[in-house]
Parts: structure tokens; sequence; C-alpha cells
């Protein structure tokens, strides 16, 4: 989702076929760890990254004009499924800026291009 939002325009699209959609989901361990031991130290690390990865994903969602429940969202569906958005959803969370026509969707700001943070 995250490189969706990246879009200072995004554009519904006008024919999503059944097949295809765009999903969201939380993070995790990687597969090759979920189901060992970790360490104290490795189990806080984790964590530590995990907790500067969140922030940064809302950040992100707020430079972007994404309503930031679309994060609760994603955090609440478990890494081994997959949230397909609506068109619905997609639009009351700010993901599309633009209609299938290039018109404005209302209510939504678009976000101005901006710089990228070190």
């Amino acid at each position: 989702m995250t490189i969706f939002e990246g879009g200072v325009k995004r554009y519904e699209l006008e024919n999503i076929g059944p097949e295809s959609g765009l999903g969201v989901h939380s993070v995790g361990l990687p597969d090759s760890r979920r189901n060992t031991q970790l360490s104290s130290a490795e189990a806080a690390c984790y964590m530590q990254v995990a907790e500067i990865a969140a922030v940064r994903i809302i950040f992100h969602a707020i430079e972007m004009g994404i309503d930031i429940k679309l994060v609760a969202l994603e955090a609440n569906v478990d890494q081994e499924n997959i949230h397909v958005l609506t068109r619905e959803e997609m639009r009351e969370y700010r993901v599309i800026t633009h209609d299938t026509h290039g018109q404005a969707v209302a209510g939504v700001a678009v976000a101005s291009a901006l710089p990228a943070t070190p």
C-alpha cells in the first residue's frame, strides 16, 4: 500500500478485474523467524524496528493525505491475510485522489510534491 500511496495524484481504476485489487495487511516477523524462539535482545530489536516502521508509515500517510484510519486497518489485518479495499474504502481513506475521468474526488486534498526526507 505504501508504494501506491506515494503518488501525488492517485487515480481510481475504471476496470479492476476480478483477480485484481489493492490489498493491505500488517507487517511482522519474516517467515524464517516466525516459529523460532527469539532471545530477549532479538525480540527487543524487532519491536524497536516495528515501532519505527509504524511511525514512518503513519507520517507517510499523513504527508500523502491518506486517512490514518487506513493504517489502523492495515495493522489489524494479519500478515498471512489480505484485505482488498473496495472502491468506497479507497475513497473513504483518501487512497484515490481522482476518479476515472481525472476529476478530483470531492473532499480529498492532493498532496504537494514533497521533498525526500533523509
